[in-house]
This record gives C-alpha cells, sequence and structure tokens, in this order.
C-alpha cells in the first residue's frame, strides 16, 4: 500500500472543520475505510483513453475539502484512510492485491470506499466482498456500459469485462445484479442478451426517467435488489453521468444522469446496513474541467457517508 498523503486530509479548524479530521490512524476504531487503487492498465488495454490512475488522489483532495456538514451531520464519522493499493507486476497481480486489500477490510466490519482506477478493478473489489462476506450479494452497477464484455482476444482483461469475471466467478451467489443507467447505442446486443440469461436487469437512461422519476426508481430497483441478498454494493462508474456534469470520465456521454440524481441515490445506498461496498471509479483528471468529475465524486461520496451515519 501507499499511504495518502497527508497534504489531501485538508483538516480545516475548529470553527470550519474539514472531512479530512475524521481520518485516524489504520488501526483505529472505524465504521469507513477508503482504498485507492491508482491504476488504468484495463482501460490503455481496451483502448480507452487513460489518465484514470491519477483518480483516487483527485477524489480525496475534493473529498477531503468538504465540511462536516453545518449541521455536524459527520462530525462523529470514524474513517481510516489506507491508501492506495500498489500496482502489481501485471493486472492478474493488482486485482488480487486490491481483493485481500477489501476483504481484510469488510472482514473488520467497516464499509468500504474504493475509489478507482480503471472500472476493471471492480472485478477485484466486488470479489473481495464475496470472499469476506457468507451468503449471496447483490450489486447495483450505474454505468453508461454494460461491463459485461468477455476477455480480450480470449485472455486480455480490459475495463469493460469486470461483472462477467464476477458473476462467471460467484455464479450463484450473485443473488441480483441490476445495471441502472444504461445507454443501448453504447452496447451490443450479445452482452445484454450474456447478462439477461444469467438472471441480470438493465434499467436504461430512458426507463429510468419515465414515472415515477429517475430518483425513485432507482431507490426502488436497489432496495429490491438488496432485499434478495444477504449483503450489497454499488459500482459508480462516473462515466453514467453527462459529459456537461462528468467531463473527466475515460469515455464520456453526451447524455447521462445528474450530478443531484447520483447524490441522492448514494445517500440511500449508504442508509442501507446491507451495504458493505461502493466502488467510484474512471475519475480522469486530465480530461476534467474545473475539477467538475471529480467535485461530483466527492459530493456523492459525502452523501454515502450521511447515509452510512443514519444507519
Amino acid at each position: 500500500m501507499r499511504p495518502v498523503d497527508p497534504e489531501l486530509l485538508t483538516r480545516g479548524s475548529d470553527e470550519d472543520p474539514r472531512l479530512g479530521r475524521c481520518v485516524g490512524a489504520a488501526d483505529a476504531p472505524a465504521e469507513v475505510a477508503i482504498i485507492g487503487c491508482a491504476d488504468d492498465t484495463g482501460v490503455a488495454q481496451s483502448g480507452g483513453r487513460t489518465g484514470a490512475a491519477l483518480g483516487p488522489t483527485e477524489i480525496r483532495r475534493w473529498l477531503y475539502k468538504q465540511t462536516t456538514g453545518m449541521l455536524g451531520e459527520l462530525v462523529d464519522l470514524r474513517l481510516v484512510d489506507l491508501g492506495d493499493v500498489l500496482p502489481g507486476s501485471d493486472i492478474h497481480a493488482t486485482h488480487a492485491a486490491v481483493e485481500a486489500a477489501v476483504r481484510s477490510q469488510v472482514e473488520a466490519g467497516r464499509t468500504v470506499l474504493f475509489l478507482g482506477g480503471g472500472h476493471d478493478l471492480a472485478y477485484a473489489s466486488q470479489a473481495g466482498l464475496f470472499e469476506a462476506c457468507s451468503g449471496r450479494g447483490a450489486i447495483a452497477n450505474l454505468d453508461t456500459h454494460l461491463d459485461v464484455r468477455p476477455l480480450k482476444d480470449g485472455h486480455i482483461v480490459t475495463s469493460g469485462t469486470p461483472f462477467r469475471r464476477v458473476i462467471e466467478r460467484f455464479g450463484p451467489r450473485v443473488a441480483a445484479f441490476v445495471e441502472l443507467g444504461i445507454q443501448p447505442q453504447h452496447n451490443a446486443f450479445g452482452h445484454a442478451a450474456w447478462l439477461r440469461e444469467r438472471g441480470g436487469s438493465i434499467v436504461t437512461l430512458e426507463q429510468l426517467r419515465a414515472a415515477p422519476g429517475v430518483g425513485e426508481r432507482m431507490k426502488r430497483e436497489y432496495l429490491a435488489a438488496a432485499a434478495r441478498a444477504d449483503f450489497a454494493s454499488v459500482s459508480l462508474d462516473l462515466d453514467v453521468a453527462a459529459a456537461a456534469w462528468a467531463p473527466g470520465t475515460s469515455a464520456p456521454p453526451s447524455d447521462g444522469l445528474s450530478p443531484a440524481e447520483l447524490a441522492a441515490f448514494c445517500r440511500v445506498a449508504g442508509q442501507q446496513a446491507k451495504t458493505r461496498l461502493i466502488d467510484v471509479m474512471e475519475l480522469a483528471p486530465p480530461f476534467d474541467e474545473n475539477g467538475k468529475t471529480a467535485r461530483m465524486a466527492a459530493l456523492c461520496l459525502w452523501q454515502f457517508l450521511l447515509g452510512v451515519m443514519s444507519r
């Protein structure tokens, strides 16, 4: 692990406390652990634009600048930040290290905030969760893309492969898998068919916008998935938001969800005791504009933490 840069842990003052002062020593009692991995090998191997390796640092920069809340909502939050898993000799070694790190924190009873990196790393973080927990799990992927592609040329891991690998590895232990915000023009028929044949659910961006509205539909889908499982997780690929809101991603779409819609969902997910993991993936700072995408990621995590504190 590479320890987090102390300069990122903005503390503020007693009059104006910032979230960085909630971060304790790695072995301190804590409800939440943050782990990152500064690696975008999977993005490069898919032919996408790289830059997500810089994502964990930038998300932390904006996350810890936020206050503990106007009403002191997060002032009692106990948080540890373990820094970044160092990339291994190849992508498989990196994934193994991420899996072990996430597993150890979930086994310690902590909810994990995982910061990517390429979305391929969601395979590793989800695997760590499944290995740490008994029973069956539910996953909600907020994304423009399904990310159930087969390995490229039969053996190359890309950022589009994480959930096919999770489903293939854990099979019947995946009680529910729901994709939210999917855009059909960015996905192949065969990939959607593969997922549906294995019990996965796809809710497109257009379907989310139908009555009763985006927020309520996303909430219903997540609660229904979690109800079928013993534990649950969220994977938030930042390219689920429109490029106007989130230009700094590996593959920004012209249309998508808004920061308000995503933040509200993250708060709901955080409120659920079954939710043990949230991934925030594919922030590519070299393509961001005035920190728009990083700020949105930080907002979503702040709202998720608010939900955790209300449990």
